[in-house]
């Protein structure tokens, strides 16, 4: 250790000047418009199996019974 030589940089500190952020690029269109083959209204989901009962689940399921 040589001596004479101090602990902190008797230098001043250059200042931070922030710098600008470039431009983040825009989207052409930031919504893609919906496929044309298919329709705009959700189609309603029927019951493949109507007037069955729900099943009831086996020994060794851990899944209360959903009520209806």
């Amino acid at each position: 250790m040589t001596p004479n030589t101090p602990d902190i940089d008797p230098r001043p500190t250059p200042e931070i000047v922030p710098q600008p952020e470039p431009p983040q690029p825009q989207p052409v269109d930031p919504v893609p418009p919906h496929p044309q083959e298919l329709p705009d209204t959700p189609q309603p989901v029927e019951d493949p199996t109507p007037g069955q009962p729900a099943p009831v689940p086996g020994p060794g399921s851990d899944q209360p019974p959903t009520r209806s």
